[in-house]
């Protein structure tokens, strides 16, 4: 489960300590303690990003992004420039800004191009399955299902969760809604299980409930909406997610 930190004191081995604090998710003990240091890596300005992003803090995920990836480019470490690079697309997506997720997108893309095959690889189709899920039902079903291959191959749950939420999500789309609905609360108990990387868990959420809206299902949404209200409330006032179930808990009780 995420949690909030709550502030401590830095000794002389500040990024050590930030580097613990990220690893409890202790999230505001972890931004503070990497702001803190004079001196970090690219894997800890991913850490810094990703601990900016639970403050709501879009402006330092940015750029905390953005310096990972041109540290892991300088250190020749392509498939990590790589998935900063897609975290890059994303958040700039997120914004409405089309034209620069386009952009660090093709970035990612390119840099993997010549690189091993790995789970990196199967990030940059998160974007892609989401557009063809409005285009192509088939081309996301296999993109969804080469998403989950790769993560089983390479061991990392979290794309493995993401392709079984398309498919999911493709299927209901195509009326095969029992399937479907299987794969969406198999995602989402994955995504509630601190197993995964905990940014993608509001992904798989929001999908989850939009299935559920189209399918008219409130007590499927009620009682998912519940369970991650219950896995994010130790977050701050000012994280997304905890205003996000409070919307998502509001339309289910409307709509009851």
């Amino acid at each position: 489960m995420p949690v909030a930190g709550r502030g401590q004191e830095w000794g002389m081995d500040g990024q050590a300590q930030a580097r613990d604090a990220f690893n409890r998710r202790a999230w505001q003990d972890a931004y503070d303690g990497f702001r803190a240091c004079d001196t970090l890596d690219a894997a800890d300005h991913d850490a810094l990003a990703e601990s900016a992003h639970w403050l709501g803090l879009p402006e330092q995920v940015i750029e905390s992004y953005g310096d990972a990836y041109r540290l892991h480019v300088e250190a020749g470490e392509p498939a990590q420039a790589s998935f900063s690079a897609f975290m890059l697309a994303v958040y700039h997506r997120i914004r409405g800004e089309a034209a620069q997720s386009n952009a660090w997108l093709a970035r990612a893309q390119r840099l993997l191009a010549d690189t091993p095959e790995s789970a990196e690889h199967g990030y940059p189709l998160y974007l892609r399955t989401a557009e063809l899920m409005g285009a192509d039902l088939e081309a996301a079903l296999d993109s969804a299902r080469r998403m989950q291959d790769l993560g089983r191959r390479f061991g990392d749950d979290t794309l493995v969760a993401l392709g079984v939420f398309f498919e999911g999500r493709g299927l209901v789309k195509q009326a095969r809604v029992l399937e479907g609905l299987t794969l969406l609360d198999e995602a989402m108990v994955a995504a509630l299980s601190d197993h995964l990387k905990p940014v993608w868990t509001g992904a798989i959420y929001c999908g989850l409930l939009d299935a559920c809206h189209e399918l008219v299902d409130l007590p499927r949404a009620a009682e998912w909406t519940e369970a991650t209200r219950r896995w994010c409330s130790p977050l701050p006032v000012a994280s997304l997610y905890p205003g996000m179930c409070r919307v998502h808990w509001a339309q289910v009780i409307t709509e009851q």
